[in-house]
């Protein structure tokens, strides 16, 4: 290929539909943070939250003055982090046409970056037990946490348990008796749900929630009762933890705040300095966002520290 300037844009043109084509190509793998995320428009360096816990009803007014309802403010701020990653396209395979070859490697890129955020939620999710604080100003997962500053009712989101049946069912029930912070359920015994678990619990959390016969024939009252996510970035991070998450409400466990989305660049003129210099074209992809704590009344989190 001759290095002309037409030539190098027409080249990143296919480079940047191959690796947006994978990064929103979704599968099992690394489609969790879209399910267990609120997508956010950023406009700055960060985002304050001060609705997170703040899920009010519309009332019977009757013959009561309108009173206007005020969000408690929570002070919550998700701060955005960067991203990037720079990989480097020799001169010489372009002017030899093997530059196809690197089609491949974008499109894993594309993956990877997408693998990034699950990587991300993963590891938030773990860090919930301890340091990663939620706006309660207390750990994400945690016990008698105020469903928001004003309210004196109080929710637990925390066991430390292994995965059985029973835990399961606490759990499952713990979510299904939330209300918001006048009292009021918020009726998530009748939410899709979604068990989140390592590779370890695979065989038990397929037991729980996929055999509809138990017990030598008995009916199995937890069949389908939520849908099992066997997540391999818990693997290495926490392989006892395990999570039970509310799935189709309007807010959501977490949240993906973007002020800039994963994007990619690349050098088109054949004199720039660094093609001088090295013989080499880079391709950058980078992106400004961040996943942060949403609403942890729709969540469950074990440790699996303890037995059974």
């Amino acid at each position: 290929m001759l290095l002309t300037r037409n030539n190098l844009i027409g080249l990143y043109t296919g480079y940047n539909f191959a690796f947006n084509k994978a990064l929103n190509t979704e599968d099992e793998r690394t489609a969790l943070h879209s399910l267990l995320c609120m997508e956010t428009k950023s406009v700055g360096d960060g985002e304050e939250y001060d609705w997170l816990g703040d899920l009010p009803l519309v009332e019977e007014r009757g013959n009561k003055p309108l009173v206007a309802h005020n969000l408690t403010p929570s002070q919550f701020r998700i701060a955005n982090l960067d991203f990037d990653r720079l990989i480097s396209l020799a001169k010489k395979d372009i002017e030899r046409d093997r530059h196809g070859l690197f089609t491949g490697r974008v499109m894993e890129a594309g993956e990877g970056t997408r693998r990034t955020l699950d990587n991300t939620l993963a590891r938030r999710m773990v860090a919930g037990f301890t340091t990663l604080q939620d706006y309660t100003k207390t750990a994400y997962f945690a016990l008698n946490k105020k469903v928001n500053a004003s309210s004196d009712v109080v929710f637990s989101n925390k066991g430390t348990k292994k995965l059985s049946v029973a835990n399961y069912e606490a759990a499952l029930q713990s979510i299904s008796e939330r209300t918001d912070a006048q009292g009021v359920s918020l009726n998530l015994g009748a939410a899709a749900t979604a068990l989140v678990v390592s590779s370890k619990n695979r065989s038990l959390g397929k037991t729980i929630l996929e055999n509809a016969l138990v017990g030598g024939g008995n009916t199995n009252p937890n069949y389908q009762a939520s849908t099992l996510r066997v997540w391999g970035y818990l693997d290495a991070l926490a392989p006892d933890a395990w999570f039970l998450f509310a799935t189709d409400t309007v807010r959501k466990p977490w949240i993906k705040q973007v002020e800039v989305p994963f994007r990619t660049s690349m050098d088109t003129d054949p004199n720039s300095p660094n093609v001088i210099k090295n013989d080499e074209f880079l391709f950058k992809i980078d992106g400004r966002l961040n996943i942060g704590p949403g609403e942890s009344l729709l969540a469950w989190g074990s440790t699996g520290a303890d037995a059974a």
